[in-house]
């Protein structure tokens, strides 16, 4: 029996960005706490996206790892 791959997306796509755009992808992305790629699908498929307020990603971690100490 063979082995069936973890992964359900079969094709690569390659996109060529200027540094800029590359940026501007990356920091939508991380706003977002998405992966790029996880980004560009969620646009793709019209799903909503919203971004994180300014300092949520630190404070959650904050939390998470203050109550890992306690």
């Amino acid at each position: 029996m063979k082995n069936k791959p973890n992964r359900t997306r079969t094709h690569e796509f390659k996109v060529m960005l200027n540094d800029q755009e590359m940026k501007l992808l990356t920091d939508q992305a991380k706003k977002c706490g998405l992966s790029r790629s996880e980004y560009l699908r969620s646009l793709l498929n019209g799903k909503s996206i919203r971004g994180y307020p300014e300092g949520f990603a630190e404070s959650r971690l904050g939390k998470i790892f203050g109550k890992a100490g306690k």
